[in-house]
């Protein structure tokens, strides 16, 4: 039937059909050679009808409380991160119902409000996320701070986290290796990365995420990281590593073969 299509549609048709379909589902473009050159053809992660998109559909899920975000999308079917939950959970029990969680690239704290679904009342939660700063005064100005604190800077916490977290946040850093070492810096013996994309080549590739109207207009550039490489950073860094694979699974798109991968390391502590 694609042979057919193609035979006997003229290339102008095919073309217009092919960007009409791209624009509704969203597509990556790319490689590109370099962060700033796949940047000169995104709108990049400032984009104003981001931090728009992301702010009302969080003020949607708080004020109902079985509805759910991905992506800035609210949903009342849950698509819970399991083994995300799980870990958290694992180091929570073994805090004494204690945890403090440093969320790296957290929004507007969307993991937390889930999460906390999961918690019992009795444990004591802190959650940081850092985040850009146009974020950072949104969260002041919609009260937040009652229960995230929210931070501009590594630099600004006051306290060495129990665990990292990276959701959805790697792939979307100019320099994800330099940032996980400032991370590690901390002294943090756990780390939980989720949402994460991979591929199955032994170097590391930049493209652009187009995404797909129904979320919101933009674009921007993104890694797809070598999950063997990343892997062997990651296993000279903790002794104890869980992989597993997150909501996305593995797919193929615009002729790029995608892993969406997650895991939870841990150092031992003496």
């Amino acid at each position: 039937m694609k042979n057919f299509f193609k035979a006997v549609t003229p290339p102008i048709i095919q073309s217009q059909l092919k960007e009409l379909f791209c624009k509704k589902l969203g597509y990556f473009s790319g490689p590109y050679s370099s962060w700033q050159d796949a940047l000169s053809h995104a709108k990049g992660y400032q984009d104003p009808l981001i931090l728009e998109r992301v702010k009302n559909s969080t003020l949607q899920a708080m004020h109902h409380k079985q509805s759910f975000i991905r992506d800035a999308i609210v949903d009342t079917k849950a698509q819970h991160a399991y083994p995300v939950y799980s870990a958290l959970l694992k180091l929570m029990i073994e805090n004494k119902g204690k945890l403090t969680v440093l969320d790296f690239g957290g929004g507007l704290g969307s993991t937390f409000f889930a999460f906390k679904q999961f918690c019992p009342k009795v444990v004591d939660i802190k959650w940081e996320v850092i985040e850009q700063p146009a974020f950072v005064e949104c969260a002041k100005a919609l009260g937040m701070q009652n229960e995230i604190s929210f931070h501009e800077k590594i630099e600004s916490l006051q306290c060495v986290p129990d665990v990292i977290l990276l959701s959805a946040t790697l792939q979307y850093i100019e320099k994800p290796y330099e940032l996980l070492r400032n991370l590690l810096a901390l002294g943090t013996t756990s780390l939980i990365i989720d949402r994460t994309w991979f591929a199955k080549h032994p170097i590391d590739r930049i493209i652009v995420e187009h995404v797909p109207k129904h979320i919101y207009a933009s674009s921007y550039p993104c890694w797809l990281l070598s999950y063997e490489k990343f892997i062997k950073y990651i296993s000279e860094q903790f002794t104890e590593i869980h992989e597993f694979d997150s909501l996305e699974g593995s797919f193929r798109k615009n002729g790029f073969n995608i892993c969406g991968k997650g895991l939870f390391a841990r150092k031992e502590v003496n």
